[in-house]
């Protein structure tokens, strides 16, 4: 469990940095795709140069490298848009419906079954999530932020997806070259999308921004948070079924990104979502039994 404990601990560095980026430089869709052009086009480069990059041998390691890319540009490019307009905590809460996406793909696609115990743990885990997102705060979030993150979560299972599904069909073959060209992949797509859509004031201020050392630390720091995470990731696949696994990183990132909205953003944590939080982890107790 030490790798799941560290994953935890690197993707709530990612998320802080990247609400950092918002709190600082948003100013519209446009300015966080050229933020993920950069940082997940730094993380595929230290990897491509330290380990090497070729084409694929399998072709479901190139499809899978695709979704990868596309999954991670879409997740942060919505998680970035509801930090905008509301709580880091509850937009990460959301986030860990994507659990769903790689438990259906193993149960659906590969005859994984569930056993009594990890049916319990999903069922704590959802009353868990509707707590967590209820109460006073719950009825004050708008029907944009809550499409936001709802439309992260569904990006980032297919994301999610696409590491369970390399594993699987290569059988745990050629997972550093899925990352690296995953993570370049989203860098394409994110500079494609801010190639097409850009203006020319939006250009001028992405170039100011680029003067800017913040900009670049942030983007550095997220980029090695992306890159070891998903690193340690695709180790934790080899060892774990998905229905323990991704309930345990995503799970415990909840409490990670709670504590640090709480003590960095000073984001409000009503009772209730605590005990929401409580359900979830019970459900990760149950679920790795």
């Amino acid at each position: 469990m030490g790798a799941v404990i560290l994953a935890v601990g690197i993707f709530g560095v990612q998320y802080v940095g990247i609400k950092e980026f918002s709190r600082r430089y948003f100013r519209g869709t446009l300015s966080y795709m050229h933020f993920e052009m950069w940082y997940l086009g730094i993380a595929g480069l230290i990897l491509a140069l330290w380990k090497g990059i070729s084409l694929p041998q399998s072709m479901a390691t190139g499809i899978c490298a695709l979704l990868f890319g596309a999954g991670i540009s879409g997740a942060f490019y919505y998680l970035n848009n509801a930090f905008s307009k509301g709580p880091m905590s509850t937009a990460s809460m959301i986030m860990t419906l994507a659990i769903l996406a790689p438990i259906g793909v193993d149960v659906a696609g590969f005859g994984k079954r569930l056993n009594g115990m990890q049916i319990l743990a999903l069922l704590l885990l959802g009353i868990g999530f509707a707590v967590l997102n209820g109460g006073k705060a719950g009825r004050g979030y708008t029907a944009r932020y809550i499409k936001d993150c709802i439309l992260a979560a569904v990006w980032n299972g297919i994301m999610l997806s696409s590491i369970s599904l390399q594993q699987r069909l290569c059988q745990g073959r050629e997972q550093t070259l899925f990352l690296a060209l995953g993570l370049l992949a989203g860098a394409v797509v994110s500079a494609v999308f801010f190639g097409v859509k850009g203006r020319a004031g939006e250009r001028g201020w992405a170039k100011s921004n680029r003067k800017e050392k913040i900009f670049w630390l942030l983007s550095v720091i997220v980029a090695l948070a992306t890159l070891t995470g998903n690193l340690l990731n695709i180790q934790i696949s080899n060892q774990l079924p998905s229905v323990i696994q991704f309930p345990c990183v995503i799970g415990g990132g909840i409490l990670f990104n709670m504590i640090s909205a709480r003590i960095i953003y000073g984001e409000k944590i009503e009772p209730g979502q605590w005990a929401g939080f409580f359900l979830c982890i019970m459900a990760l107790i149950c679920i790795n039994q």
